[in-house]
C-alpha cells in the first residue's frame, strides 16, 4: 500500500540555486545517461486532468494516502497546482505544498489563494541558519539559496500572518 506520493508537478523554478538537481542542475555528471536532459522534462510536464486521475488513483487505493506537491517550484504553475489542490480538497485528500516561498512567486501564491478556499499543510522551503533574519533586498542578496530562505521566510510570516495556511 502506498502511503506518500512525491509529485514532482513541475521542473521550472524562477530561481537557479547551484545546488538543485530538479531544476538547476539536471544535467550533472551524476545524471544516468538512459534519463533524458533537462529540456525534455520541461517540455512534457503533464497536464491538470493527468494529474487529477493520477492523485485520485492513489487515494482511491488508500484515503489515508499522503501527497507532497513540490517542484522546482510549484507557484510557477500556479493554475495547475490550484486545480490539483481544490481537487484533493473535494476529495478529503491529505497534502503539503512544497514552495520557496520567494519574492519572486509571491504573486502567483497570491493569485493560487483566489481560487482555493483552504490549504491543508504548506511548507516553505527555507534553510535554517542566519539567513532568517526578514529584510534586504534582492540586489544585496546575491546567491538564490540565501534570497530563497530569506524572502521565503518572510512570505511564510506574511500567509500564516494573514491566515491563509491552516498547518505551515
Amino acid at each position: 500500500m502506498v502511503n506518500i506520493v512525491n509529485c514532482l508537478l513541475t521542473r521550472k523554478c524562477n530561481l537557479a540555486c547551484s545546488y538543485c538537481q530538479i531544476s538547476g542542475n539536471i544535467d550533472t555528471p551524476l545524471k544516468p545517461n538512459e534519463y533524458p536532459g533537462s529540456q525534455w522534462y520541461f517540455k512534457n510536464e503533464k497536464d491538470t486532468s493527468w494529474w487529477v486521475n493520477t492523485l485520485t488513483s492513489y487515494w482511491s487505493a488508500n484515503k489515508d494516502v499522503f501527497f507532497i506537491l513540490y517542484g522546482g517550484e510549484p507557484f510557477v504553475r500556479w493554475e495547475l497546482l490550484a486545480d490539483v489542490v481544490n481537487h484533493l480538497n473535494s476529495i478529503g485528500g491529505h497534502y503539503t505544498i512544497i514552495s520557496s516561498c520567494n519574492e519572486g512567486i509571491k504573486k502567483n501564491i497570491y493569485r493560487f489563494f483566489e481560487r482555493v478556499s483552504k490549504v491543508e499543510g504548506f511548507t516553505a522551503s527555507i534553510d535554517p541558519g542566519f539567513y532568517l533574519s526578514p529584510g534586504g533586498t534582492r540586489k544585496e542578496i546575491e546567491d538564490d539559496e540565501i534570497y530563497k530562505s530569506n524572502t521565503g521566510y518572510a512570505t511564510l510570516l506574511e500567509l500564516m500572518r494573514d491566515g491563509l495556511v491552516k498547518d505551515p
